[in-house]
């Protein structure tokens, strides 16, 4: 269960935030006035308060809205059950009609930049020494309000990066759907399908079971 975190819930929160948080910890004002905002959420397991994390949303100058991962944190206990996705791609949903997230993370976690690679963000800055213990990268994951430039590619099975299987690839406005040339049409048409849908869902579900960029198919 995750619910929208209340003031009551704050000396829940510090207690999270010092257990998990070795470094660069927020204090009690700060998760005051997010609370106030509505931008702290709590994660359960088995009733049992798990985890937590916060946003920020923001309207830019030039009329674009951004919204921010600003904290994610799960005890150890708790920890390689999916919760950290689940709660993410929950508070992603709470942003509501944004243009794009952000978000920044130590550099040396690499599991946790493994994790936001695989919900869709990608790595768009290098921040040296953002934390009082080392450097910081900042990732990006653009929320699409309308389907970008789709562009589908035949090409041979040697230039797969692995053979007789499809392919996708983002760039800066588009996905790029790459099919290998077989001997029959039908299995060309039936892999671009599917690594059209394939591509969506990882877009709107965040999927993180599937493997970006390949999937195999049994011909």
């Amino acid at each position: 269960m995750i619910r929208k975190a209340e003031l009551k819930d704050l000396n829940d929160i510090m207690y999270l935030e010092n257990i998990i948080f070795t470094s660069d910890k927020f204090s009690r004002r700060t998760y005051i006035l997010l609370i106030k905002r509505n931008y702290v959420y709590l994660i359960f397991y088995k009733n049992k308060l798990a985890g937590f994390g916060s946003i920020l949303i923001n309207k830019l100058s030039n009329n674009t809205k951004k919204g921010r991962i600003y904290s994610v944190g799960i005890l150890s206990e708790f920890r390689n059950k999916g919760l950290a996705s689940s709660l993410i791609r929950y508070m992603e949903k709470q942003m509501g009609y944004i243009d794009y997230i952000t978000l920044e993370t130590h550099k040396n976690h690499k599991s946790v930049i493994s994790l936001y690679e695989k919900l869709g963000y990608e790595k768009t800055e290098d921040l040296p020494n953002y934390y009082s213990d080392g450097d910081g990268i900042r990732m990006k994951k653009i929320i699409y309000k309308h389907l970008p430039d789709i562009n589908y590619k035949t090409v041979l099975s040697k230039e797969m990066r692995y053979k007789d299987v499809g392919d996708w690839f983002d760039t800066k406005n588009s996905w790029e759907i790459r099919v290998p040339k077989l001997i029959n049409i039908d299995y060309e048409f039936m892999i671009l399908i599917h690594e059209l849908v394939e591509r969506y869902l990882v877009y709107k579900k965040g999927l993180s079971d599937i493997l970006k960029g390949v999937h195999f198919l049994n011909l």
